[in-house]
């Protein structure tokens, strides 16, 4: 996209910046860019922040080139699912998505399942934030996460997230929480005779 590269130019002519992988932030906020492109962001290897919000993204497929990314602003737009756009991102550390579409939990928390630094998230006012058990789901399947939709993970929060049922290694845990299956009976421990 020919604004995308403009907007990069300028950049890199304010900041006396020579080459293309000393360019490590890129600010596109309130720029109305209603698409992106992979190729936009290949010559940016090194990129490392990314603001992309108020803008009206509805996809955000464009980022297998920047694997280095550890801080992504992308809240204030149109964005209906990030499923499989964001998984190969592993060294992220903040991404803010709050004020898009994004509907599809499972599929969302997905992408986060290899971003161990991931501390920061912030999914506030989508439909999947309004779901009911939203905030223990994805402290437990993020647990690494400080801060959930600008407000701190504490310890407490941590500690009231039941444990999903296990029967590895011969052994049960406590059983799966009534909202993620609200019509069956809890699950307290396994019968003598169960086989695993």
């Amino acid at each position: 996209m020919a604004e995308t590269a403009e907007v990069i130019r300028r950049y890199k002519r304010r900041f006396n910046i020579k080459r293309d992988n000393d360019v490590n932030l890129i600010y596109m906020s309130n720029k109305n860019i209603q698409e992106l492109k992979e190729e936009d962001f290949m010559p940016y290897r090194y990129l490392t922040i990314l603001y992309l919000n108020n803008n009206k993204l509805f996809t955000i497929n464009f980022f297998s080139a920047c694997i280095n990314l550890r801080e992504i602003y992308l809240h204030h737009n149109r964005i209906r699912s990030i499923a499989n756009c964001l998984y190969m991102l592993t060294s992220l550390k903040r991404l803010h998505l709050h004020n898009n579409q994004i509907s599809d939990l499972e599929s969302t928390i997905n992408e986060f399942r290899k971003m161990v630094d991931l501390e920061d998230l912030n999914l506030f006012n989508n439909p999947i934030a309004q779901e009911r058990g939203y905030k223990q789901y994805v402290i437990r399947r993020v647990p690494h996460l400080k801060l959930l939709d600008r407000e701190e993970v504490t310890r407490k929060d941590k500690r009231i997230v039941p444990e999903i049922i296990t029967v590895a290694f011969n052994r049960c845990s406590r059983g799966p929480p009534e909202v993620f299956y609200p019509h069956s009976p809890p699950i307290t421990e396994l019968p003598r005779k169960a086989v695993y």
